[in-house]
């Protein structure tokens, strides 16, 4: 019997935070075990039966939101912060990000984990599609705050703004009816920011799957954005001063990639890694 079966079992007991899919897994592991027990001792397949039952037990347990975000914050003191003193020191006194990004709300595309952006690397804004809007005052102040904090107070050097795979924001823009009729209070009114990048697929993949062509205005909704950056003053500024990047980019979770572009005034070929 390979000893690893039961090091990963063990592993996934000690995790209190760990997820239904989780236990699922080692359920699983524990399941295959048993089905082997003609190669495990009496007392070996007695305990394991045990384990499952604890798992099963605790799997079924009612999830409690309070729980979850006080063991979520320990975690992160005890293994991270308490860990870290040197860096957490520094980010006390101030923040010196490299980058803005614009990611979507979506909580499978979360930018700090998929781009392991430590604390500190990344000032942050997320929204429905990850959108950004064109210099408003009024209508999109909460935007045009973020960028300009970030541009002319942090003096980021990129802003980054990240679509990506199965995007629920701009599956609902490639939905809305020719006419222009809305269901929602907000959403269809915020995701048509990216109109252009609608029309463009319209045009040009019309006869392809509503699946595809989401896909596509995944990508063209980015240069939307990119080119809305450049509505705002200081942000054309400090491209032409070549102070600041921008930059586009989409995650597929599905596929596990990510494509990189750059914004020179025009795209350039994407990278793929």
């Amino acid at each position: 019997m390979d000893g690893s079966w039961f090091v990963w079992i063990w592993n996934k007991l000690q995790e209190e935070d760990m997820a239904t899919e989780s236990y699922n897994e080692a359920i699983a592991a524990l399941t295959k075990l048993l089905s082997m027990k003609a190669d495990l001792g009496g007392v070996a397949a007695a305990k394991i039966k045990q384990l499952t039952a604890e798992l099963e037990a605790v799997g079924s347990k009612p999830f409690n939101p309070d729980e979850r975000i006080r063991t979520g914050f320990t975690h992160f003191k005890t293994e991270k912060y308490e860990k870290n003193p040197d860096l957490y020191g520094q980010l006390a006194k101030g923040q010196s990000p490299k980058f803005m990004v614009f990611a979507c709300s979506d909580s499978r595309v979360c930018p700090s984990h998929v781009l392991d952006f430590q604390p500190g690397e990344a000032f942050v804004v997320r929204n429905i599609a990850n959108m950004v809007p064109p210099y408003d005052k009024t209508k999109y102040s909460g935007a045009g705050a973020a960028i300009e904090y970030a541009v002319l107070h942090l003096k980021v050097e990129n802003i980054v703004v990240i679509g990506h795979s199965c995007c629920g924001g701009i599956k609902g823009l490639m939905s809305i009816p020719d006419d222009g009729t809305t269901a929602s209070d907000f959403i269809e009114q915020w995701v048509q920011i990216c109109n252009p990048a609608k029309s463009k697929v319209k045009a040009e993949a019309s006869s392809t799957s509503l699946a595809e062509q989401c896909t596509n205005c995944e990508k063209e909704a980015v240069n939307v954005s990119l080119g809305n950056l450049l509505t705002y003053p200081f942000v054309r500024d400090g491209v032409v001063k070549k102070t600041l990047a921008l930059k586009g980019a989409h995650y597929d979770f599905v596929k596990g990639t990510f494509e990189l572009w750059d914004l020179d005034f025009k795209i350039s070929p994407s990278q793929s890694f």
